[in-house]
């Protein structure tokens, strides 16, 4: 599993230009990029481990996280 997420890191044009850029020092945040909510759903250019992803949750309006979930359109 670890080597075909390392292919596909090293062929995805966006992954790479991603990986090139935090090699020249900049620091990357993006939006995760998932694809729904099973697992492995996650693509470019969350896939990338040298970039800083975010994504979004739903907390229903409360403090209790037992309520949350991930936002429509995350």
């Amino acid at each position: 599993m670890a080597l075909l997420l390392r292919n596909l890191i090293l062929t995805d044009p966006l992954s790479k230009a991603f990986e090139e850029s935090w090699n020249a020092g900049l620091v990357i945040v993006a939006a995760a990029g998932n694809s729904g909510l099973d697992a492995g759903s996650i693509n470019t250019p969350g896939i990338n481990s040298h970039i800083i992803i975010v994504g979004a949750v739903d907390d229903k309006g409360t403090v209790d996280m037992k309520d949350d979930v991930i936002d429509v359109f995350s």
